[in-house]
C-alpha cells in the first residue's frame, strides 16, 4: 500500500520511464548550489532540469525527491545531503 501521494508519484513516474534516463542533483546547502552527480560540476541554472516550485518544496522538506524534468523527457532526482555527510566533511 503506498503510504502519500508523493509515492503514488513515484510509482508513476517510474512505471513511465527508464530509471536509467535520469539526472541526478547533488545540493549543497552550504553554497546554495546544485551539483551534478554525474559530472561533478556546479550546475548555475537547475531550471533546466526542474521548476521554481519543485526546487522550493525540495528544500523545504529537506529530503531526497523524485521528479519529471521541465520538457517530460526523463526524471531529475535531487538528493539532499545527509546530516553526518556535511557535518564532518
Amino acid at each position: 500500500m503506498l503510504e502519500s501521494y508523493l509515492d503514488e508519484y513515484l510509482e508513476l513516474l517510474l512505471k513511465r520511464f527508464d530509471p536509467h534516463n535520469s539526472v541526478a542533483l547533488f545540493y549543497d546547502v552550504e553554497r546554495n548550489k546544485f551539483i551534478s552527480c554525474e559530472f561533478g560540476q556546479v550546475v548555475y541554472n537547475p531550471y533546466l532540469y526542474v521548476t521554481p516550485s519543485q526546487v522550493l518544496l525540495f528544500k523545504t522538506k529537506k529530503e531526497n525527491m523524485t521528479f519529471m524534468d521541465v520538457t517530460s523527457s526523463f526524471i531529475v532526482e535531487l538528493i539532499y545531503p545527509d546530516y553526518n555527510y556535511s557535518k564532518f566533511s
